[in-house]
């Protein structure tokens, strides 16, 4: 296959965009189909990181799977997409739409939303700090055992939070294979309405693995008033993070 002046094969380019656009999460066994595996068993030894070229078009791309509290992107699983026609490290990649982007540069990933899937309870609990974050709507199917927490978050507290960014979002998070869920007394009557507005005091794990945020919520804003304290407990087989959007404040 021939290449042209552009950033793409000869002709193809449209196929290619089209590839980038439909990577998936995280290579898989529909993905295999398509792809040839290229890593070398010295990578394989030496990073988590594979490299693929797909069968139709010789494109070339690699998998960087999330680095649980790594810096910026390494914090997500991510693509490169390499641009057949380089010339230097100014033109390394593709982005999503096929146009060549340096090396290290924002558009050079393919971040996956959502993509960190599969997280024990412990490894969420560790990666993400919940400190005046808060907690703004609460699901529950005790049928499917599945939680949902929609939570506007703090990314600017987090370790691996990108500067370039917005400071503030919403995330949605997925507790599957719930097997504990409690909450204090006091938030019973509107732990599932849209009344709720807590705030995140911190979040921690009980002797049993379980996580807990303690939360305020405030209910009454006369001088005399008190915030009401709670915890919400919750132990999972797994947990996913999806961003929903960000802002700034």
């Amino acid at each position: 296959m021939s290449k042209g002046k552009g950033y793409a094969f000869s002709g193809t380019k449209g196929d290619i965009v089209n590839t980038i656009q439909t990577l998936p999460p995280k290579p898989d066994k529909n993905f295999l189909k398509a792809w040839n595996d290229g890593t070398s068993p010295e990578v394989r030894k030496n990073t988590p990181d594979t490299f693929y070229k797909h069968k139709a078009t010789g494109l070339k791309v690699r998998f960087d799977p999330a680095t649980l509290g790594a810096p910026k992107f390494n914090c997500n699983d991510h693509w490169h997409v390499y641009n057949p026609n380089k010339t230097s490290k100014l033109d390394k990649y593709l982005d999503e739409d096929g146009n060549p982007v340096k090396r290290d540069s924002n558009p050079s990933r393919k971040i996956q939303k959502g993509s960190l899937d599969n997280m024990t309870i412990r490894e969420f609990g560790d990666r993400y700090y919940f400190h005046d974050s808060s907690i703004e709507k609460v699901e529950f199917d005790a049928d499917k055992k599945i939680l949902k927490l929609t939570i506007e978050f703090c990314f600017w507290m987090q370790e691996w939070y990108d500067k370039s960014e917005p400071k503030n979002g919403l995330i949605l998070v997925t507790f599957e294979n719930v097997s504990r869920f409690e909450y204090d007394e006091s938030i019973a009557g509107r732990i599932f309405s849209d009344e709720l507005d807590s705030e995140i005091r911190r979040n921690s794990f009980d002797d049993d693995g379980a996580l807990i945020f303690v939360s305020v919520e405030t209910v009454d804003f006369s001088d005399d008033a008190e915030d009401i304290y709670y915890t919400l407990k919750v132990n999972a087989a797994n947990v996913e993070v999806e961003e929903l959007e960000r802002y700034t404040l």
